[in-house]
């Protein structure tokens, strides 16, 4: 019944329109102050999947622009390193084959050839793309001739892409230059 409850307030959040960050920190606590009351070890399993589900709740939250949560201010773009940047997060992203590659990723493993049927690359060239994109921590390889997986840190980065073409990407920008605040 508070599982319920929990995730019923989140939903109804939801439908207003507008969730604010302490509320999402609020539901967070509350499920954490209940999972430290639990009595029995095999609690831990429910309360796994409560988590997820809020977590799931969250995304959509955002997918819905519902909820935005790190505004950016002009400390943290100071903060922003480029090298790292480019290189760990800009540079693997920048190609069509690899973007190919990830989005494959993001539901299952595939095997080299797989994803050589999927981009039209062979040999030599789709494993530098496939190094590129393992350098950067967007994919893993299970073993040195195992299945390729998509990475937690490329699942974010293949997420946050397709929040930002959704943003941006389909729509004219003014280009007019930001001002700051």
């Amino acid at each position: 019944m508070l599982f319920s409850d929990l995730l019923n307030n989140s939903l109804d959040q939801i439908k207003g329109g507008e969730v604010s960050a302490d509320s999402i920190n609020d539901a967070k606590s509350k499920l954490e102050e209940m999972r430290g009351k639990s009595p029995y070890d095999q609690c831990k399993t429910c309360f796994s999947e409560v988590a997820r589900l809020l977590d799931k709740q969250i995304d959509l939250m955002r997918s819905l622009r519902v909820y935005r949560e790190n505004d950016l201010t002009g400390e943290s773009m100071e903060s922003l390193p480029e090298e790292e940047t480019v290189i760990e997060i800009l540079e693997p992203l920048s190609n069509k084959q690899r973007l190919q590659i990830l989005k494959a990723l993001f539901a299952e493993t595939k095997t080299f050839s797989a994803l050589a049927e999927l981009t039209g690359l062979r040999g030599g060239n789709l494993l530098f793309h496939l190094q590129k994109l393992q350098d950067g921590g967007m994919i893993l390889q299970r073993n040195e001739r195992g299945d390729y997986m998509i990475s937690e840190k490329g699942y974010r980065a293949l997420r946050g892409v397709a929040e930002l073409y959704s943003d941006l990407g389909s729509k004219r920008i003014n280009s007019e230059p930001i001002k700051s605040p």
